[in-house]
């Protein structure tokens, strides 16, 4: 990890960290704060933007596709936004989907999680605040990557809340080694800190929303996909250009602290989850996703043998936006209760 910061002790690390400390807010009402933008628009399909409270804490959530459509609950992952790319809303309108998408904690305009919660369970009862909230019953879980967590502790706490779950891209739980080695370095680097030292994954987090906010939003992804010739050719693709930069100040309004409550659910053993959780759960997975093999996916299975997983050829980690309407029709049959 030393390495990785080009310093060699730890003494070093911590000034280097102290000499960023400044650069940027974590804080839920960080600069750039999008709670009053008006909905976004694109290929006739708006992103409506609100938020509601919980706790004294805010929540930021979108709506997108037809209303009173088959509803779905969008949890994201990190790097694909929430209804930022207009592929994603034409397509729920296309197929009927009334999709609701929730900011999760530390991403766009939801408050970070207590010092005293767990991330988890906060994220949860985010979830639990918001169905509530909009009078859901039954719900679809659109999951991406990390998201799985979260969908599966609100099925095994509310198993009447949830009629399935398709989760994309999303990674087993890290019961052996072989799975973060496989990581991409400049990936997988953010794990074995968070496992040994969390206080230089903080700062790694810290230097990477630096480093992104220099590349800005037409670039930030090559951060992410650096080194990974395929996904960068996805992410380049002038037809995404849109979501890309709107995922730009989503994905860095609090400074990664979204990011890092995610690094806390995965380290987590949240393999229970997946027998508890007894919603029809559909995997779909790009064949060359090099942040988690195909093969790590039998884990999977290993834990609950009923799972379904779809392997899409010649897809990687960014099969959220490559093949948008793959996913949407497989999640409006899904939706529809057809396996």
């Amino acid at each position: 990890v030393l390495t990785k910061l080009g310093v060699s002790s730890q003494l070093s690390a911590a000034a280097l960290g102290a000499s960023v400390a400044g650069l940027g807010s974590v804080g839920g009402r960080a600069a750039g704060d999008s709670s009053s933008l008006p909905p976004a628009q694109g290929y006739e399909a708006p992103l409506k933007v609100y938020s509601l409270d919980r706790a004294g804490r805010r929540i930021g959530v979108r709506r997108f596709g037809v209303g009173a459509g088959k509803p779905v609950l969008f949890l994201h992952g990190p790097s694909f936004g929430a209804g930022e790319y207009p592929e994603d809303r034409r397509l729920a309108r296309k197929y009927g989907l009334d999709v609701y998408a929730l900011e999760r904690p530390g991403y766009g305009r939801t408050d970070v999680v207590p010092e005293d919660e767990d991330a988890l369970a906060c994220g949860c009862l985010d979830i639990l605040a918001y169905l509530d909230h909009e009078r859901l019953e039954g719900v679809t879980v659109l999951a991406h990557e990390v998201a799985l967590i979260p969908a599966l502790e609100l099925a095994a706490r509310r198993p009447d809340r949830v009629a399935g779950i398709l989760a994309v891209s999303a990674a087993p739980p890290f019961l052996e080694l072989e799975q973060i080695h496989a990581i991409p370095e400049h990936q997988g680097i953010f794990i074995h800190a968070a496992r040994h030292a969390p206080w230089i994954a903080h700062l790694l987090v810290r230097l990477l929303m630096i480093r992104m906010r220099r590349l800005g939003p037409q670039g930030w992804t090559a951060v992410i996909f650096g080194g990974l010739p395929a996904e960068s050719e996805v992410m380049a693709r002038p037809e995404l250009l849109p979501g890309v930069i709107g995922t730009y100040s989503f994905y860095l309004n609090q400074m990664g602290a979204g990011f890092e409550h995610d690094l806390q659910m995965m380290l987590a053993d949240w393999s229970p989850l997946l027998a508890a959780a007894q919603a029809p759960l559909v995997l779909v997975h790009g064949s060359r996703n090099e942040t988690t093999p195909p093969g790590h996916l039998e884990l999977f299975r290993a834990i609950r043998p009923d799972v379904r997983i779809e392997l899409v050829e010649n897809a990687g980690l960014s099969l959220a936006v490559s093949h948008p309407q793959l996913l949407y029709r497989r999640l409006a049959s899904l939706a529809e209760g057809r396996k």
